[in-house]
């Protein structure tokens, strides 16, 4: 590959170091011997309430590795070499670990391969060298001829929940699709062919019940770890950009709201049982619906609404982003917004949207800025001579909402109608931020534009 040839010929000297120092730690290897261990073991206590898990048989151990229970993070990594495990134990791991991050660091390897199965590559290397007692090829060759053979471009379905389209659009790097009849029975002829002896009934009920639902598409490249990692963050994003421009429908108590499968809440319902003073003969059943039933209806009038009011702004943007630190502040602006759409709770709704403004508009060279005093600040840039007041007043009402609940504990009404201004607002903000983005704008020019002491 080009960028590979250009990586190598701009990064001689760094590279030559680093094949110096990987040799040293390929006498940090030890052996250990085999073990065949159950795939699940059964707990030692009687544990309630959680349905029996299957305890399998034996397996073929050809690679083992201890991870950190809280963190997940690689402890020690093993692999079967003749009759015996080789590998490195956690302390030296550790040290490896150390010196993988320094090839970590370079771009042309993070962006596409997952700093796990970075680990897992470089103690092939040296259990290779080792076996051999020859280098075929450099450490740093070697890992990227490897992360080369890994990498491929992936197309990921993911499936929607509780949504509606009537037509196909794309936001961002994803396309939301629903799939017809046609497609369906082509995907199944590419999958399964004349010959297969799997029926369109079983079919369906597998594979093909993923195309029953609204997907949201992404092509991703990558090695495939890596790649599915980006493939959940870049749709994520996407899909709560389709939530910053639905969140008036999403306000209503007969909408469920809709997400990601995967990230969807579990039950539109409570279930529990009251006693009467305490008297079991009084017991009482209660269903209590926690959201509604009707899902998001995205049609063509919508879209035309939402490009209307910046959608394609925000799609842009994403397909755009750079990593620098105005960009990352935006993202985590459309992120917040999307949890204030989602929410059933318009107080959470209030706090997530008083948060998103705050998490730009606050310098971190001055954390003590009052909040509101920017909100005025920014308003008077952004909001016309003639509505600035009724905004402002909006804004005043919110942040003393949102300080009596989280001071006192009291959750003071409100109008919704003031909550949707004050939310739209935000969408206006965002908006700004982005095109500050396009015009190559900076942070802290943001922050001066606004006229923001950043200390």
């Amino acid at each position: 590959m080009e960028i590979i040839r250009i990586f190598l010929e701009t990064k001689t000297k760094m590279i030559y170091e680093l094949n110096q120092e990987a040799f040293q730690y390929i006498t940090l290897l030890s052996p250990k011997p085999i073990e065949s261990k159950p795939t699940y073991s059964a707990p030692s206590v009687d544990i309630k309430g959680i349905s029996m898990i299957m305890e399998l048989k034996d397996v073929e151990i050809k690679s083992e590795g201890l991870n950190n229970p809280f963190t997940g993070e690689l402890r020690s990594k093993y692999y079967k070499v003749g009759n015996s495990m080789l590998g490195l134990n956690e302390k030296d791991l550790q040290k490896f670990r150390k010196f993988l991050l320094k090839v970590y660091d370079f771009p042309i390897i993070s962006k596409i391969c997952k700093f796990e199965t970075l680990i897992e590559i470089g103690i092939e290397w040296l259990i290779e060298v080792h076996k051999k007692q020859l280098v075929n090829l450099q450490f740093i060759d070697y890992i990227l001829n490897k992360i080369e053979s890994l990498t491929a471009a992936y197309v990921f379905h993911f499936r929607m929940t509780a949504i509606g389209i009537e037509d196909n659009f794309t936001i961002g790097n994803t396309e939301f699709k629903y799939f017809n009849n046609n497609e369906i029975e082509a995907h199944y002829q590419a999958i399964c062919g004349e010959s297969s002896k799997l029926s369109r009934d079983d079919f369906m009920l597998t594979i093909g019940d993923q195309y029953k639902h609204i997907n949201a598409i992404v092509q991703i490249k990558g090695e495939i770890d890596k790649a599915t990692e980006d493939a959940f963050k870049e749709v994520e994003l996407s899909v709560d950009v389709l939530k910053c421009f639905c969140f008036p429908y999403m306000m209503a108590k007969t909408t469920r709201n809709f997400d990601l499968d995967y990230r969807h809440a579990g039950s539109s319902s409570a279930n529990y049982m009251y006693l009467v003073k305490g008297n079991t003969a009084e017991a009482k059943l209660n269903i209590t619906a926690m959201q509604g039933v009707r899902p998001i209806e995205i049609t063509k009038s919508f879209l035309k609404e939402a490009k209307e009011t910046g959608i394609d702004i925000f799609s842009s943007f994403l397909q755009d982003r750079k990593d620098n630190e105005l960009d990352i502040k935006i993202i985590e602006m459309i992120k917040l917004f999307a949890i204030a759409s989602s929410s059933h709770d318009k107080y959470e709704k209030v706090i997530k949207c008083i948060s998103l403004f705050e998490s730009i508009s606050i310098p971190e060279g001055n954390p003590k800025a009052k909040g509101f005093t920017l909100f005025k600040k920014v308003t008077e840039k952004l909001i016309s001579e003639h509505e600035l007041k009724a905004v402002q007043k909006i804004g005043l009402e919110m942040y003393k909402i949102r300080d009596k609940l989280m001071h006192n504990n009291i959750r003071w009404p409100f109008e919704a109608l003031d909550l949707l201004c004050f939310m739209d607002f935000m969408r206006i903000f965002i908006i700004n931020a982005i095109h500050f983005s396009k015009r190559n704008g900076t942070l802290d020019e943001f922050h001066e534009h606004f006229g923001i002491p950043t200390i």
